[in-house]
C-alpha cells in the first residue's frame, strides 16, 4: 500500500500549476492587439509595436496577484521613409505598466527622456492590431 500513497501524491502534484507565483504563465504568451499597438509576450519578455515606434521588454513578463505589472524595457522611435543602412536606432529607457484582466490587457508606456507618457492602450488576446505605420 505505500506505493498507492506515492502514486496518489504524484497524481495530486500533476494537477498543480508549474507556473511560479508572479509569472505570466503560458496563458499570457502570444499575440495581443489593439488600436495603434501590438504586444507579443514570450517566456523571455515581450515585443511591442506601435504606429511609429517599437519597444521591448527583456525580462520575463511578470504580474502580481491582482494582474498588475510594471516592467522596464526600451522604446525606439521610428520615422517615415526608408531606413538607411548606416542608421543607428535610439533605444530609450522605458517603463511598461498596466493590468491584465482575463483576455484584456491595459498598457501604459512611460519614457523618461525626453519625457513622454503613451497610452493607456487596451489590447485583447488574439486580436489583430490596428497599426498605421508612419509614412
Amino acid at each position: 500500500m505505500p506505493h498507492r500513497k506515492f502514486i496518489l501524491a504524484l497524481v495530486a502534484l500533476a494537477g498543480c500549476s508549474a507556473t511560479p507565483p508572479g509569472s505570466a504563465g503560458t496563458g499570457l504568451f502570444g499575440e495581443w492587439g489593439g488600436d495603434h499597438i501590438a504586444l507579443t509576450i514570450s517566456d523571455v519578455g515581450a515585443a511591442i509595436e506601435s504606429d511609429c515606434a517599437h519597444g521591448r521588454i527583456d525580462v520575463p513578463f511578470t504580474i502580481d496577484a491582482a494582474g498588475a505589472f510594471a516592467l522596464s524595457g526600451v522604446w525606439t522611435p521610428e520615422h517615415g521613409g526608408p531606413v538607411r543602412q548606416d542608421e543607428v536606432e535610439t533605444a530609450l529607457p522605458a517603463r511598461y505598466s498596466g493590468k491584465v484582466e482575463g483576455r484584456v490587457l491595459t498598457l501604459s508606456i512611460e519614457i523618461a527622456s525626453p519625457a513622454a507618457h503613451l497610452g493607456p492602450f487596451t489590447l485583447q488576446k488574439g486580436r489583430a492590431p490596428n497599426l498605421l505605420k508612419c509614412l
